[in-house]
C-alpha cells in the first residue's frame, strides 16, 4: 500500500512539474505580447550563458525558448529561469529572460 501512495505521489508530481512549467512559459509570454512557438526543459543546459548557470539554484528551472515578437515581426530565443531561487516553481511569477544576443549571450547552438 504504502508503494502505491508513492508511486502516485511520483506522477502527482511529475505531471504538476510539467502543467507548472508550461503555464509559467505560456503566462510569461502572453504578458509580454509574445507567442512561444517552442521551449525545451534544460535541467542541466548543454550551452547555457555562464552567468545564468552560475547564479541558478537547484530550485529553479532553466528553458530554452523561441518567441514570435509582433512588435518587431521577428522569430526571438533565449533562456527563462523559472522560480525563484528557495522557493522554486511555487510563484508562477517568478520568471527571468535571457535574450539571445543581448549582454553577450551568445545564440551560435541554435536551439
Amino acid at each position: 500500500m504504502i508503494l502505491i501512495v508513492m508511486v502516485a505521489g511520483i506522477i502527482a508530481y511529475t505531471t504538476w512539474w510539467f502543467y507548472r512549467t508550461r503555464t509559467m512559459v505560456n503566462r510569461w509570454a502572453e504578458h509580454n505580447g509574445l507567442k512561444v512557438l517552442d521551449y525545451s526543459i534544460m535541467p542541466f543546459p548543454p550551452y547555457p550563458p555562464i552567468m545564468v548557470t552560475l547564479t541558478t539554484s537547484r530550485n529553479q528551472l532553466i528553458v530554452r525558448m523561441r518567441v514570435y515578437d509582433d512588435s518587431i515581426h521577428r522569430i526571438r530565443s533565449g533562456w527563462l529561469r523559472l522560480g525563484t531561487f528557495w522557493w522554486g516553481l511555487m510563484n508562477i511569477d517568478a520568471v527571468e529572460v535571457f535574450w539571445a544576443g543581448h549582454d553577450g549571450l551568445s545564440d551560435e547552438h541554435g536551439f
